[in-house]
């Protein structure tokens, strides 16, 4: 996934502009602008920017063919000079030098002009350098600038034809995926202990009591003797209830008498 975005703020060829006039405003660096039918007479590339120091210690502007460069302008910072030439058939012509006319860190309007068999370099209306032609102009292919250089606008001008440029879209990257939560394991419950069963306490059982009753002694007095009568027999004669008692009890008395 991702958004696209062009390589510059604005493309535009304007009905307000001629039909052969196309300009671009804030290109990314280094770019190549097709240029299909070449540049006729009186055709002008006209380049604002800024250069900056850094690792190619300069920028290279060119006027591209299928074989190589028709004009190839190198700004050397380090050799404080600028560099014309041309590439053709993989070699290098012949070198022309001229003064620099740029400073880092300094605005430059360049202009450069197809006009009577050479090409007219000028920077903030000075001139560079007439550059004689080393090849036919119509058969540059394309525009290209590189190096250590903000460009701010590109403008073409007075071309026979309509200049069609279709930039290369970037492909911006969305942002980076959204973090997975990290789930955090809760803390577990208290443990509680389970409630004791309740202790039944049985209510005490009644036990009833054993009654043992204790038997009587019948002291039986019997010529001067006295005879304890056996607790198993006065139980015996108990059976008849208070009748017998009775009984027992009256011979008991009459016998005394008698002594």
């Amino acid at each position: 996934g991702g958004s696209v975005t062009f390589p510059f703020s604005r493309f535009s060829s304007l009905s307000s502009h001629p039909p052969s006039t196309m300009y671009i405003e804030h290109p990314v660096i280094p770019i190549t602008i097709p240029l299909a039918h070449g540049m006729c007479d009186g055709a002008k590339v006209k380049i604002d920017g800024m250069p900056f120091a850094g690792e190619h210690g300069g920028f290279t502007v060119e006027l591209l063919t299928q074989n190589g460069s028709l004009l190839h302008m190198d700004v050397r910072f380090k050799e404080d000079t600028i560099i014309l030439n041309n590439f053709h058939d993989g070699n290098w012509i012949c070198e022309q030098r001229a003064k620099l006319a740029f400073c880092i860190g300094a605005h430059f309007h360049l202009k450069i002009k197809n006009h009577c068999g050479q090409f007219t370099l000028h920077s903030n209306d000075h001139l560079i350098a007439n550059f004689p032609h080393r090849g036919n102009p119509h058969h540059v292919t394309a525009f290209h600038i590189r190096g250590n250089v903000i460009v701010t606008k590109i403008c073409f001008l007075n071309f026979s034809h309509p200049i069609v440029y279709a930039p290369t879209p970037l492909v911006v990257p969305s942002g980076p995926p959204p973090p997975v939560p990290v789930v955090v394991p809760s803390a577990p419950p208290p443990y509680t202990a389970p409630a004791p069963p309740p202790v039944v306490v049985a209510a005490p059982q009644m036990v009833q009591p054993v009654v043992v009753a204790a038997q009587p002694q019948v002291v039986v007095v019997e010529d001067h003797h006295h005879h304890h009568a056996a607790g198993a027999a006065v139980a015996g004669a108990m059976v008849g209830g208070a009748i017998v008692r009775g009984a027992v009890i009256g011979a008991a008395v009459r016998h005394h008498r008698r002594w």
